[in-house]
């Protein structure tokens, strides 16, 4: 193969691996929603779902589900014996399906209900300043390790109770399991993400043994009272939530923040709209969710013989929801190629849909919309200084590894 724009490449070869995929994911998208919305990856041995019909109706029917159907062999690598107490670490909520997602689910939702949430604001606008300031001095910044990181790092890391001092740690630790979570991934990621995973589980481990004998006013304390009250959230269970909810809250958020930051600078006529008009930041929020969605892919097993589209998928197997293409889909967004921070309605699928809705939209959405608004408010003449974008090699998250830009 040699370009993606002169798409010589057969839509029967096609494989998420090839670079060109992980540089820009969205002419193969277009292609595939044109020729094969529900398309089998021969040699993964999986389904690709990119139209936007298609995959809300996977991500709102009990036909899919997050775990295997019993008697199917997993698809699921077991990590190496070195690793072997991960194995005794249940699924987190996104891996599990009702009643036992629900139940999870609805012990932890309290901190991140809308008006929970709308608390945080005056401290995550202190923060962004903050960061803001370093960065004024020497006039130049780069958005991913100097706001776009430690926003959701120093937030997700307060709420649980975790000490500012660990979240260098964790964001290493996270960066490395979100990406062996991508089925494009060799061994060596594999690797890197069971270590992280390991490391995670015993700092857990031992913080939550700290918050027992010393509760504090965080969401760790809170979780352990929940299940010494008994048969409602096990001690395992416990220790899964924090690890989700540490890399869920930080991971989709850096994302956001830097690749929407990008997308704004680029599109400058989108950029002084809104800066002539603050109030458009909610739905600039939306849009730039929408036109690179920070979770590229949600998976899901079949649990009975399903059509979808013109497709038979059998019992067992594994899908695929681009939901990064389906955002795209011109059948339901007019100009979806087009960045538009007025677009309205704007039913994109870069929460997730149903059952699996983002927990954390709520926040993902505060955290993004101070940090535009006060990064371009302050800064309005920013302009890149890689016009190409340091793209992370990971195809199941749209991920920036630097975003260089100058301040004045």
């Amino acid at each position: 193969m040699t370009t993606t724009l002169q798409k010589e490449w057969k839509i029967e070869d096609f494989d998420p691996r090839w670079p060109e995929f992980a540089k820009n994911p969205y002419p193969f998208y277009e292609r595939l929603r044109d020729e094969s919305p529900v398309h089998y990856l021969k040699e993964m041995k999986l389904w690709l779902v990119t139209g936007y019909e298609e995959a809300s109706t996977i991500l709102m029917n009990p036909n899919f589900g997050k775990k295997m159907p019993e008697g199917y062999p997993s698809y699921v690598q077991q990590p190496p014996e070195k690793y072997k107490k991960l194995n005794e670490l249940p699924d987190n909520m996104l891996d599990l399906d009702p009643p036992d997602h629900t139940r999870i689910r609805n012990l932890v939702a309290k901190p991140f209900t809308p008006k929970a949430i709308a608390s945080l604001r005056p401290d995550i606008e202190k923060l962004v300043n903050s960061l803001l300031d370093k960065a004024e001095e020497k006039g130049e910044m780069d958005i991913v390790a100097d706001l776009a990181s430690p926003i959701p790092a120093i937030v997700i890391a307060t709420m649980l109770g975790v000490p500012l001092d660990d979240v260098d740690n964790f964001r290493e630790w996270t960066t490395d399991l979100v990406r062996s979570f991508d089925a494009t991934q060799g061994p060596e990621a594999r690797e890197k993400g069971y270590e992280a995973k390991l490391n995670l589980l015993n700092y857990f481990e031992t913080l939550v043994e700290q918050r027992r004998h010393n509760p504090a006013d965080d969401l760790i304390s809170e979780l352990i009272a929940i299940e010494e009250k008994g048969d409602k959230l096990a001690k395992d269970e416990l220790l899964s939530m924090c690890i989700l909810l540490l890399f869920a809250g930080y991971e989709t958020t850096v994302n956001l923040i830097a690749v929407g930051a990008r997308n704004l600078i680029l599109n400058n006529d989108q950029l002084q709209l809104l800066l002539s008009d603050p109030s458009l930041i909610k739905t600039a929020v939306e849009e730039l969710m929408r036109y690179e969605t920070p979770v590229q892919r949600i998976g899901y097993y079949t649990q009975v013989d399903t059509k979808i589209g013109e497709k038979e998928l059998k019992k067992g197997e594994p899908v695929l929801v681009a939901v990064g293409g389906a955002n795209r889909d011109k059948k339901i967004f007019e100009n979806a190629d087009k960045l538009d921070i007025t677009r309205s309605p704007n039913p994109h699928l870069g929460f997730g849909k149903g059952k699996h809705f983002c927990l954390g939209a709520f926040l993902a959405r505060l955290e993004a919309e101070i940090a535009y608004t006060t990064l371009f408010t302050r800064f309005p003449n920013i302009r890149l200084l890689d016009q190409e974008g340091d793209w992370a090699p990971n195809t199941a998250h749209r991920r920036l590894l630097t975003l260089p830009v100058s301040l004045k």
